[in-house]
């Protein structure tokens, strides 16, 4: 009768209905008040690249020759479209031809290209006065100010479709040694990038299964996504940039998260919060 007793005693210590019985506290008892425990709040998120209130879509033309990949790139046709982020407009524009002072001479490729003609680059300036003409264009609308070391990218920022600041402008001035006005010019918002960003998103919200091309996204391939026609004259670099700035609309309209700066040039952290505000 004893052993009996103290075997049901000793099975019923073991289930938590028994513990509480016997006033003992269960293991799952002190799981269940671990888990009732503030839990400590979730580490800050990063900081995000800037914000600009106004980009500047460029989309340059340059010397070129057919199937020849190693020709001296020089830009000859300089154009900017301003758009204001918060309002979603087109505020304004600058155009310059530029002269080039390597191959001065445009090959009959390039002229069928561009549509433009010897006497348009002979008569402009080289792409040192022009870069000084529109340093004193942006200070003029209070988008650039200081002496061109520091910027605020919150202010202004420049955007292409990933290739012009750094394959054509940064690789032609170290070529030539020429100095560059300002910071502003070392990092962008590349728009392709953001544009296959947001596409990507799109196709997880929709259950899309069939992968994109890896290729990049090219001008006619962003407006005929946004089901935007092109205006103008292909590779009439005042009618690419604007045609790059609907695309800049487009993806503002899309939804509610901004343009950010997101790429620079080799050695320039795109994230670089320290020149945001200029001394």
């Amino acid at each position: 009768m004893r052993l009996a007793l103290l075997t049901a005693t000793a099975i019923t210590a073991l289930t938590p209905k028994g513990a509480r019985l016997a006033g003992v506290k269960s293991r799952g008892g002190q799981r269940s008040k671990q888990r009732q425990r503030p839990r400590a709040p979730p580490p800050p998120p990063p900081p995000q690249d800037p914000t600009p209130k106004v980009i500047g879509v460029l989309d340059f033309e340059c010397t070129c020759e057919e199937n020849t990949w190693s020709y001296l790139h020089e830009v000859i046709e300089f154009p900017v479209v301003l758009v204001d982020t918060s309002t979603k407009q087109i505020v304004d524009t600058f155009h310059r031809y530029v002269r080039p002072t390597e191959n001065a001479t445009l090959t009959d490729f390039c002229k069928g290209l561009t549509g433009i003609d010897q006497a348009l680059v002979d008569d402009a300036e080289p792409i040192d006065t022009v870069l000084h003409e529109l340093d004193a264009w942006l200070r003029s609308k209070d988008l650039v100010e200081g002496g061109g070391a520091t910027h605020d990218f919150t202010k202004f920022a420049f955007a292409t479709d990933g290739w012009d600041l750094d394959h054509f402008l940064d690789v032609e001035c170290r070529r030539k040694g020429l100095y560059k006005p300002g910071a502003y010019l070392d990092r962008w918002v590349d728009l392709e990038k953001v544009f296959k960003a947001k596409r990507a998103n799109a196709d997880d919200r929709n259950g899309r299964k069939k992968p994109r091309s890896s290729r990049r996204a090219n001008l006619l391939a962003m407006l005929r996504h946004h089901k935007l026609q092109f205006e103008g004259r292909l590779h009439c670099g005042a009618d690419d940039a604007r045609n790059l700035a609907r695309v800049a609309l487009a993806l503002l309209e899309a939804d509610e998260d901004p343009l950010r700066v997101n790429d620079a040039l080799a050695g320039v952290d795109v994230a670089d919060h320290d020149d945001e505000a200029p001394s």
